[in-house]
């Protein structure tokens, strides 16, 4: 998620992480992903918790949710074996902008 964030973001006014992406992560596991992202930003969020915050997100006008000044990060998992998984990092910041490296 670093990676991505580096590649493009939409400022680092903040960071929201999608914690349901971080499938099978404790919440031990889950906090420690936080933390380790508040070198890119002071202020690091679960997305579920703060997506409906006007301060951090806006409404376009086609219904579309764009970070004010912030970055959404998450994970997807293109393939998972055993104990190995090949993901993809995303760096999401809007209607037009995100970052899938």
């Amino acid at each position: 998620m670093k990676a991505a964030f580096q590649i493009e973001n939409g400022g680092n006014g903040f960071i929201a992480v999608k914690l349901d992406t971080l499938e099978g992560l404790s919440e031990s596991g889950r906090q420690a992903a936080l933390d380790g992202l508040k070198e890119l930003s002071a202020k690091v969020y679960d997305f579920k918790k703060v997506k409906k915050d006007p301060a951090k997100f806006e409404w376009s006008e086609r219904g579309l949710l764009g970070a004010i000044n912030g970055t959404v990060l998450s994970v997807e998992v293109k393939e998972y074996t055993g104990d190995t998984a090949v993901v993809r990092p995303i760096s999401w910041f809007g209607n037009v902008g995100a970052v899938l490296p």
